[in-house]
């Protein structure tokens, strides 16, 4: 069985990339934690210089499964203005995706305690598709014994983030160009409204005690032609210094987490997540860890940045 699955996974592997050219999105479990690598626009939320970074390994026990780590550094210029940066590298059996992108954020100020933001990011896409890697049936295959040239593409992103001190709601379009590799391998990139990925995200923060918070957030992600994703998480936080959380998706997969701040301007989070389903019980789970640091909580709503 085991076998059958790394078969399949090369296979589609392959097959995606024909197809497509780093156009999948990045999976990330915690991305409540830092959300301007889901959108953009919620660098707006932040008051000093902050970022984060992170590891995936997702689906150990998998030969060839997914390996992520990326990336963020954002600071604020003046009340309005965020500017930041992200990279992003993914692994996925031989093919490997590097995403670099300068950011912005601009901010309106709707009320005393709520702030609209608009963001844009300018990105450069490549992979690389070692197709020379795979073991395969037919000998001399010309399109395995190849290694092709690198290509890189440009994209860009775009959001629309609105926060108050206890709410958020923000959407995003991770990707606004369709960048593949036609049949003979060429590079080419288009434009279709239509065929555009849509990211949606709220959460809600609620005091329960002098002690404990509640946080509830949620993700949709909306593909055409697929069946919408939906993220539901909840968290409980003591003393604004340890949460726990459990998150359940539409993917049928739970995932918990753990964070905990080292200190005022220092959090850890990990998680761990696994699935009930057919596939789950050829593997390992999936493991991801988050390094968040932020130099300041306050924006210009006095309220602090969303985080749940």
């Amino acid at each position: 069985m085991r076998l059958l699955i790394k078969i399949l996974i090369s296979l589609l592997l392959v097959l995606g990339s024909i197809k497509s050219m780093a156009q999948n999105e990045m999976l990330l479990g915690q991305y409540m934690h830092h959300q301007p690598f889901v959108n953009v626009a919620s660098m707006g939320s932040y008051g000093d210089i902050s970022g984060a970074m992170f590891y995936r390994n997702q689906w150990v026990g998998i030969e060839g499964a997914p390996e992520t780590q990326g990336i963020n550094i954002l600071m604020p210029i003046g009340r309005k203005n965020h500017i930041g940066t992200t990279l992003v590298f993914d692994r996925i059996g031989v093919n490997q995706l590097f995403d670099a992108s300068i950011d912005y954020a601009f901010s309106l100020r709707m009320s005393r305690e709520s702030i609209l933001t608009f963001g844009i990011s300018a990105m450069v896409q490549s992979v690389d598709s070692r197709y020379g890697d795979l073991e395969n049936i037919t000998q001399n295959d010309p399109i395995y014994n190849t290694e092709l040239p690198s290509h890189i593409a440009p994209n860009f992103k775009l959001g629309a983030f609105y926060f108050t001190k206890d709410y958020y709601i923000g959407i995003a379009v991770p990707k606004f160009l369709d960048n593949y590799l036609d049949e003979d391998f060429n590079p080419r990139s288009k434009f279709q409204f239509s065929e555009l990925h849509l990211f949606i995200n709220a959460g809600y923060k609620y005091k329960w005690s002098h002690n404990w918070d509640l946080y509830a957030s949620t993700m949709i992600k909306y593909i055409k032609g697929t069946t919408p994703y939906l993220d539901l998480t909840g968290q409980t936080v003591y003393k604004k210094k340890i949460s726990l959380g459990l998150s359940f998706r539409s993917t049928k997969e739970i995932m918990t987490m753990l964070t905990y701040s080292i200190s005022k301007e220092l959090r850890i989070g990990y998680s761990y997540e696994n699935g009930f389903n057919d596939f789950s019980r050829n593997q390992e789970g999936s493991h991801e860890i988050m390094l968040i640091f932020e130099l300041g909580e306050k924006n210009n709503c006095n309220c602090s940045t969303p985080r749940f």
